[in-house]
């Protein structure tokens, strides 16, 4: 979904998110897509920052201030 730089190093990570994890279609093509990144040699919480949710567990700020300070900061 997004391409961002980290601020300090410059490094090139990658920002996926998976909105419909609950839809089995939806999930089976996320896994396709992840391998896809793995397969090119972007793996993941290296090169790939990979959010998911579902109806019944929605991604929420917090989280993904976290994975700011955790990844980018």
């Amino acid at each position: 979904d997004f391409t961002v730089r980290h601020p300090l190093t410059g490094k090139r990570m990658y920002w996926e998110h998976f909105g419909l994890m609950d839809k089995q279609d939806y999930r089976n093509s996320a896994c396709k897509k992840i391998r896809l990144y793995c397969d090119n040699g972007i793996i993941p919480s290296i090169d790939l920052i990979a959010t998911f949710e579902t109806a019944d567990h929605p991604l929420d700020v917090e989280r993904v201030e976290k994975i700011i300070q955790e990844f980018l900061l």
